[in-house]
């Protein structure tokens, strides 16, 4: 029977994940209440408590979270390797990605921030928190003692927009790690 619901609660996380290419992570893009919903409805289904459920959803969401950094870094070093970028240029990048995932506001907040507002408040407010990100981020590196300027942050995040994409390959047609024209790149919100 363990086997059974571990395999079960395998297939339903799987089915949760399938969602990552949508946004940036499955925990991330869905809201909190939609995994909590999700985790109550798959426990109730498999006759187990949702805190196995959720514990196996969450497990499976970091070893996803780990298997998205490690292709990541293994692209960075590729252009590395390739010339394409500089090393100075992958460091930065490779400690934007760690900065950005420990500094990511909770979605379910922000959401609930902007949904009272207008198309025309949000666009603001997305504006203003992608500049307080970009801050963050900045701040965060210069913490780590890679003393990087603003300037220096965007060059990198472009370069590595223009050498890869998150699903493989170069960043044709100025795709960048979104893989879709106009995404949000790796560097800043």
């Amino acid at each position: 029977m363990n086997k059974k619901v571990i395999a079960l609660v395998g297939v339903g996380a799987m089915g949760l994940a399938s969602l990552v290419p949508l946004g940036v992570l499955a925990a991330e893009a869905a809201s909190t209440d939609q995994i909590t919903t999700f985790a109550q409805e798959l426990a109730t289904k498999l006759g187990i408590s949702q805190d196995k459920v959720q514990t196996a959803l969450t497990e499976l969401h970091s070893a996803k979270k780990a298997e998205m950094q490690a292709t990541m870094n293994t692209q960075i070093d590729a252009a590395v390797t390739k010339g394409t970028i500089t090393q100075r240029q992958a460091d930065i990048l490779k400690a934007t990605i760690e900065a950005r995932d420990e500094l990511r506001p909770d979605k379910t907040q922000v959401k609930e921030d902007l949904s009272s507002l207008t198309q025309e408040e949000r666009e603001a407010k997305f504006t203003e928190m992608k500049a307080q990100m970009d801050q963050k981020v900045l701040d965060a590196l210069n913490a780590k003692g890679l003393n990087v300027t603003a300037e220096e942050l965007t060059a990198a995040r472009d370069a590595g927009k223009a050498a890869i994409s998150r699903f493989g390959g170069p960043g044709a047609g100025g795709k960048g790690f979104e893989g879709h024209k106009g995404g949000r790149g790796m560097g800043m919100m």
